[in-house]
């Protein structure tokens, strides 16, 4: 797991995902990724949701990374996901 965006970014951590991220490199739609540039679009949080839940990045190792937000913003390896599942 990797810290993105820490929480202090509030409100705003999508925003900031938005400045410092590029949608290609995380398999994203460009009108979603787009509505995160402006905090006050009606769209704001229901395209911040959409891309938590559909945003992947490939590393040149062939790890895939998702998203996951629980105040600070993370990537976590699906390979440690499903590790981390069958322990359960």
């Amino acid at each position: 797991m990797k810290l993105l965006i820490p929480d202090t970014y509030g409100i705003y951590i999508p925003n900031h995902f938005w400045a410092h991220f590029d949608f290609k490199e995380w398999n994203l739609k460009k009108t979603d990724y787009l509505e995160l540039s402006d905090p006050n679009d009606d769209n704001y949080w229901e395209a911040w949701v959409d891309l938590l839940d559909n945003a992947y990045h490939t590393d040149q190792n062939g790890k895939k990374w998702l998203l996951y937000q629980d105040g600070d913003l993370f990537t976590i390896s699906e390979e440690e996901l499903e590790n981390d599942n069958n322990n359960y």
